[in-house]
Order: structure tokens, then sequence, then C-alpha cells
């Protein structure tokens, strides 16, 4: 869910002109968008040659199998719990999508610890543990993380856009990553 491409922009920089990156958004964002594309701004302002846009949903991406290096969902995964997402379909194709050693990265808010998923919509956050548990059930490794984005001042129980806290509010970010034995080798001997 790339949205308008804040981060695609980065990525765009990061993996340089011989690389690609695909910008995702799905029906809900797109329906909202009245002219134009959500990231079509974006690439054209700032020539993002190397990124494609893609306009499909969460749960098929339409991304062959074995073709991405990375994936990222950003401050997105609560989200997909109020858009009453298949997660675990989602989940499948994103490990599908990855090549064998592939990595998932996932940055989201920290709730309060014993809400799980009960404040997905209120407040945009969600326990650390669902998300853990939900990849993992798919056949991703947790393989790192860190608290680079850990803000131990965030009250965990307000809205996370609230002036005050907004861009500032206690996240977690996760390394998980498509195990090389859990895909048959494809190559030649």
């Amino acid at each position: 869910m790339a949205s308008r491409g804040y981060y695609v922009g980065v990525l765009s920089e990061m993996v340089g002109p011989s690389g690609t990156v695909y910008g995702h958004n799905n029906s809900w964002l797109t329906d909202r968008i009245t002219e134009g594309t959500p990231l079509g701004p974006r690439i054209k302002a700032s020539g993002l040659t190397n990124v494609k846009e893609l306009m499909t949903e969460l749960e098929d991406p339409k991304i062959p199998d074995n073709t991405l290096d990375q994936a990222y969902m950003i401050l997105f995964y609560h989200d997909t719990f109020w858009l009453e997402t298949d997660r675990p379909a989602m989940n499948k194709a994103i490990y599908d999508a990855l090549k064998p050693g592939g990595v998932f990265g996932v940055i989201d808010h920290h709730s309060a610890p014993g809400m799980g998923i009960s404040d997905v919509r209120e407040n945009h956050r969600i326990e650390r543990h669902v998300v853990v548990d939900e990849i993992t059930a798919v056949g991703f490794e947790l393989v790192g993380e860190t608290d680079v984005l850990e803000n131990l001042e965030d009250p965990l129980n307000v809205i996370v856009f609230q002036p005050d806290l907004r861009g500032d509010t206690h996240r977690f970010v996760l390394k998980f990553q498509n195990p090389w034995a859990a895909k048959p080798f494809a190559g030649n001997c």
C-alpha cells in the first residue's frame, strides 16, 4: 500500500536505475482518487523511471512468484483488519512473490499490551505479537527487529495522528525472511 508514494521514492533511490520498485495500491485507495493514479504525480514529478505502479488487491498483487528481493509494509498492517483483508492470503502472496531468502519488512504502531487488534481502527495501533503470529503462520521466519523507532513516551492509547505524537509513535520494526529451504531450486546445474 504505497498510497501517494513517499516510501516508493525512498526505495527508488535505494535500488537505483537498474532495480525496479513496485508501488502497490488496492481498490480501497484507488477508488478514492478522482484524477489519475495515487502514484502518478510522484512518479512524474520525481522522474521515478524504475517504479511500476500496481493497482491490484492485497490478496492478489499480481506479482510473479520468486520476483522480489524485498517487500515492505509500512504503517499499514493494522489497516488490513478494518479493511477486512484476507491476511493469510495477503501474507502468502507476499511470501510467494519473494525470491528464496527474500525479506519482508514491517513497521507499525504499538498498541497497549493486551489490546491485540481492538485498537486497529480507532487509534491505528496493533500488538506486535499479532503481526508476528500471522506472518510466520504462512512460512516466514522472524529474523530480526530493532527498537530504533520506539518511543517510550507514547501513551499507546491515543490516535497516532494526534498532532503532538504524529511521526513519533512507539513503533515496532520487524524483519521476516522467506527461508531458503522453503522453495525448490529452479535453476540449472
